[in-house]
């Protein structure tokens, strides 16, 4: 039986939640001032509850540090979101297909930066789980819900013609194409 190089992200990720927990947990019932870390332990006897939130605020900054070095460069972590790009290019509707519909769309600055991030090659842009719905005249996510967040690059969104995709590029803006293009395909994994 050959082991993998890589982790089972599920799993490691299920074990450092489950590690935050303990650590909350440790924190809540004073567990730490019966010989426990010394760092809670000051933050327990004190009930000083700004110090236990910043302790509470390094283990989770130590524990997404883990989660980011085990996930690799093709990949990254943003709030509740993993993005995750895949090795090979296609079009919106293989991209929907490979990632069980949750083609990555971000919903803030920080998400479209972290996708911003994972494009690094000169012209390169990813496909993002976006539509266009003629009837209502709107861009929608791939659940059907209008889309609050935008990033357009200067003149769009040009909606004319069969150009009903939307795509990101390396400097975070967004533009209308075609779905038969093909491009980087990028998912979204809650978690």
């Amino acid at each position: 039986m050959r082991l993998s190089a890589r982790p089972c992200i599920p799993t490691m990720l299920t074990f450092l939640l489950l590690l935050q927990l303990a650590f909350k947990v440790s924190l809540q019932e004073g567990i730490a001032a019966n010989g426990g870390y010394p760092r809670t332990k000051i933050a327990t006897e004190g009930c000083d509850l700004e110090l236990q939130c910043k302790e509470l605020r390094i283990q989770v900054n130590t524990i997404m540090n883990i989660i980011k070095v085990l996930l690799g460069p093709d990949r990254t972590v943003v709030g509740h979101k993993i993005f995750k790009m895949e090795e090979h290019q296609g079009t919106f509707q293989r991209g929907k297909i490979g990632c069980d519909d949750n083609l990555a769309l971000p919903r803030n600055n920080e998400e479209n930066q972290a996708l911003e991030d994972l494009l690094q090659k000169p012209g390169q842009k990813a496909i993002l789980g976006i539509t266009y719905n003629t009837a209502e005249n709107e861009f929608e996510d791939l659940n059907g819900h209008p889309v609050q967040f935008f990033s357009w690059a200067p003149g769009e969104p040009n909606i004319l013609g069969e150009k009903k995709c939307v795509t990101i590029n390396t400097e975070g803006k967004w533009h209308v194409e075609d779905c038969l293009y093909e491009r980087t395909i990028i998912c979204e994994v809650d978690i």
